[in-house]
């Protein structure tokens, strides 16, 4: 009997990125950067897991991800499981995608949540031209960021789920 371990690769391999993340954001912080990587969380989910999995997936791992932010709890279930939402509606357009096009779909997804994160954290401070300049800045330096990152995180995601269908 063969198991689908796709679940549990995905979800151990979103906190090892989460836990990176966490780990550069700490680094960075003397220079006032924000990385965020959440796009690169949400691909591999929207394109391999059915639709239980896939929320189910992008709940745990939002509420991970949360875990690290000063953040209302669940906002990044919400903003994540959209991502995930628009993936698997396209998921037969992206299903034979390599590992550099779906990095390009990380960073337009990250751009996307990026932006959804700014508009939703930020609403009393939006008059505020040091707040735009900031994470507009965040965001430039995210996208430019995880291209990189995603190429490296889909291809353990992958190799992961080469050594589980041993």
């Amino acid at each position: 009997m063969h198991r689908d371990l796709r679940f549990f690769i995905f979800l151990v391999s979103n906190g090892v990125l989460i836990g990176l993340n966490g780990v550069v954001n700490s680094g960075l912080s003397g220079l006032a950067v924000y990385l965020y990587w959440g796009g690169a969380l949400v691909v591999y989910s929207g394109l391999y897991l059915n639709v239980f999995q896939g929320l189910l997936c992008m709940a745990l791992t939002g509420y991970f991800f949360d875990a690290l932010l000063p953040v209302t709890s669940g906002q990044s279930l919400v903003l994540f499981a959209v991502g995930y939402g628009l993936l698997a509606a396209f998921r037969n357009v992206f299903q034979k995608c390599n590992f550099f096009q779906a990095a390009c779909l990380a960073v337009v997804l990250n751009a996307l949540l990026g932006i959804a994160q700014i508009f939703l954290l930020g609403q009393p401070h939006w008059h505020a031209c040091g707040y735009w300049t900031r994470t507009v800045g965040d965001l430039i330096f995210s996208t430019l960021t995880i291209f990189p990152v995603a190429l490296w995180f889909f291809e353990l995601q992958s190799w992961f789920l080469k050594k589980a269908s041993q």
